[in-house]
């Protein structure tokens, strides 16, 4: 365990800490959260996507009739790697872009919950007709999602967007890395379609949240109140390693 944290401890800087573990425990809430007022039924009716027509949306934008491309599960599940190296890297940029973009996913995330809430909605899941392993794994991931009512805006493609958004201010591997995000967010986007986790409008829906949080963050000034915790916070400990007779 020590090795793990003196590891994370090189990887991620001091001021990075409080920014992504908030971003990780409201992402949990946001996720979980829609899910157990269901199950207690505080919310409810979800609406079907795949058989309403949202703001009079037809059912080609819905992205009804697209078939099941399982191997995409692929992709799907490795857009958590993307997330992972996509936080790490603004993480270590600066700290001012940790706190910016921070700010903004997590009020990006709020906005979803509220639409979670407000508006919860599930997609009629095919029945899994074919066999092999990527079929299995498609069936788990829809088994693992039950009961599914946060579609929309996905948070999938509101995550890899961010990611995309991120790597142009990554210095240093900017030259392969950006067009890198741009090729595999767009396979992400697909992902989340050929294997019936989310529907067509769902994408442009996640895109729009995202940059609504950034918005918001900008006029807002949120990402301050990571600057003004993390001030408190570390200052608070460098009193610690100075002897008392010099404090």
């Amino acid at each position: 365990m020590k090795r793990i944290l003196d590891l994370l401890r090189k990887i991620y800087p001091k001021y990075a800490v409080i920014p992504l573990l908030t971003v990780f425990i409201f992402n949990c809430f946001v996720y979980y959260l829609p899910k157990l007022l269901l199950m207690l039924g505080i919310i409810g009716p979800t609406h079907l996507l795949a058989e309403d027509t949202v703001a009079n949306v037809n059912s080609i934008f819905l992205g009804v009739d697209i078939p099941l491309i399982p191997v995409f599960i692929i992709i799907y599940v490795l857009s958590y790697v993307q997330w992972f190296i996509g936080f790490t890297l603004i993480a270590r940029e600066s700290e001012e872009l940790c706190y910016r973009f921070t700010a903004g996913e997590i009020i990006a995330k709020a906005i979803c919950l509220i639409v979670f809430i407000i508006y919860p909605t599930e997609m009629t899941k095919p029945e899994i007709a074919g066999s092999g392993v990527f079929y299995t794994l498609v069936a788990c991931m829809h088994f693992i999602d039950t009961p599914m009512i946060n579609l929309f805006p996905s948070i999938h493609c509101l995550e890899s967007w961010f990611c995309l958004r991120t790597s142009f201010y990554v210095k240093g591997i900017r030259k392969w890395y950006a067009p890198f995000s741009v090729v595999f967010t767009i396979l992400v986007f697909a992902s989340t379609v050929f294997i019936h986790q989310h529907v067509l409008i769902d994408i442009p829906a996640g895109i729009l949240v995202c940059e609504l949080g950034f918005l918001i963050c900008r006029f807002t000034r949120a990402d301050k109140v990571f600057a003004k915790i993390n001030e408190k916070r570390l200052n608070k400990a460098n009193r610690k390693d100075i002897p008392l007779e010099q404090q």
